[in-house]
Order: structure tokens, then sequence, then C-alpha cells
């Protein structure tokens, strides 16, 4: 695809998911390394099959080369549902959405405060200048990997959006600042459900997890996403002062937002962003399908 500026290119570690990084770093200097064999997986894998996926997710560490990865895939499209490969996809997915340092609609403060944010949960400063493009590049390297197994044909290509009518200007900037909120949302749900050694699938109903455990972890999710947001500080004026407050988000809403956002097993990320946005501008959770609307025409 042509383009005027020239994507840089970021390190293969940039995408890996982080806890993957320090097997990816003894593989590098020569190191074994074993993988934990009792995965909760949906498929009954003998110990040879998991060993030839283990060996290919070695490979893949070792040189940080994603078609090793959809090369597993195509191969054997089930594969996908193994823990580490599905925790991956999540990572890419998340990357795909986030600020980067050189973003345009960023200014100053903003870019101080999300690094400050991310400091503060050990995280770094904000993502170097292609990491979305390196995501997205990847994501379709694995899903190529996952249509050629599944004997499907033909070259998977990302089209592009469609933009019915021409919004105003008063439209624009509204669907700018939604849009940049639902960004700002999904980057802390990705510092807050990033997949961990624990738990592969933070946003999946686990095995021996409750209804009720389930809905009570993302209650507990969603008013961790309410006090990283800008929505925790309200301010109000009196006595010719203005004055800055705390508001935390009442466990009745987060539960409300939560449960809204499970309808099976696993948490419907747009819905539960756009459910806290319309709560923040409508007062009202269950309008969240008008501004998911928007965020999409944006």
């Amino acid at each position: 695809m042509p383009s005027v500026h020239e994507i840089p290119s970021i390190s293969p570690d940039t995408l890996i998911t982080p806890y993957l990084l320090g097997f990816a770093k003894k593989l590098r200097a020569g190191k074994k390394i074993a993988f934990d064999q009792k995965f909760s997986v949906p498929c009954t894998w003998g110990e040879e099959e998991l060993e030839r996926i283990h060996n290919g997710i070695r490979q893949w560490l070792k040189h940080g080369d994603f078609q090793l990865l959809a090369k597993l895939l195509q191969n054997e499209p089930k594969r996908i549902v193994h823990p580490i490969i599905m925790g991956q996809i999540q990572r890419l997915s998340n990357l795909a959405n986030r600020f980067e340092v050189n973003d345009s609609f960023l200014d100053e403060y903003y870019v101080d405060y999300v690094d400050q944010h991310r400091v503060r949960q050990g995280h770094g400063p904000l993502f170097p200048p292609g990491t979305r493009h390196a995501a997205r590049k990847a994501l379709l390297t694995l899903f190529q990997g996952l249509w050629d197994g599944l004997g499907s044909g033909g070259v998977l290509y990302v089209k592009a959006k469609t933009i019915h009518g021409r919004p105003t200007d008063c439209d624009r900037s509204e669907l700018e600042e939604l849009l940049e909120d639902y960004n700002d949302l999904r980057m802390i749900l990705g510092d807050e459900a990033e997949p961990t050694q624990a738990t592969e699938y933070p946003l999946r109903r686990m095995s021996r997890e409750s209804k009720s455990e389930f809905l009570k972890r993302i209650t507990v999710l969603v008013q961790q996403i309410h006090l990283q947001s800008k929505y925790l500080k309200q301010f109000y004026s009196r006595d010719e002062r203005i004055y800055c407050v705390e508001k935390p988000l009442p466990q009745r809403i987060a539960r409300l937002i939560a449960n809204q956002a499970i309808p099976k097993r696993s948490v419907q990320v747009h819905i539960l962003l756009s459910g806290l946005l319309a709560h923040y501008r409508d007062n009202d959770h269950t309008k969240w399908c008008p501004i998911y609307k928007k965020i999409q025409r944006a």
C-alpha cells in the first residue's frame, strides 16, 4: 500500500506477551525452558501433540518471527485454542489500538498523563511509532496461517472502512472526542487484563469459576478501569473557587455494566467500554449501542 510516510520498524519483543519475554531471553541465551503441561484447553491433546506445539512456540520465541507461529496454525488450526497462542492474539489485538508517542491528537499534557499512568503500572512509556501497524501485520499473519490451514484459499487483507454520509464539524468533533475516550478506556483495560501465568484468559470465565464469581471479578475490573480513567476526578466550583474530588464508581453501577457485557462465558469488550461511556455521558449504561455506533463512525 503506498504511503507518504515510511512506517518505522519496531523490535518483535514489543509485540510478545510480557510474561513470555523471560522465556524468549533464556532461549536466545542457549538455555532450555519447559512449559506447564497443565493447561485448561477445550481439546484433548496427548503429550506428543503438546510437545509439538511447545517446540513451535519455542522456535517463535527464539526468533521473534510470527510466521513460525502462523505455521503452527496452518498445520493444525485447532491449536489456536492453546492458552499461549490465544493470549498472544489478545496481546496483539490490544496493541493494534494503543496510543503511540507521535500521535498527532495527543497534546503534551495528555502524553505526560499517559506516561505517568504507564510508569506507575510498571509498563514504561507510550509505545513506539509503528506498534499498531506491526501488531496488525502480525495478527494478519497468524490469521492467514489459520485460513490456509482450514483450506479456504486466497489471501486475507484488511478492507478499508466505508463511511456513509459526511459528518459536520460539530459531529466530527464529538466523534473524535468519543473515540479518544474509548481508546483511553481500552488502553486501561489492556493494562488491567493483561494475560499472566496464573490467568491466560482474564476476560473469560475459567473452567471452575461459577457465573457469580465471574461477574464479581469483572465488576472489580470495571471499578479498576474507572479508578485509572479521567472520569475519576470531577470538578465543581463554589465561592469562586474550583474544587476537585475523586468519585469512585458505585459497585451497583459497576455490576450492572459488567453483567451487561458478559452474556456468555467471555467479556464483550465493546459492550463493556461503551457501557461505561454511556454511564459517563447519559447516566444510563443500557445506551451502549448508540455510543458504539458513533465510535464505529469515527
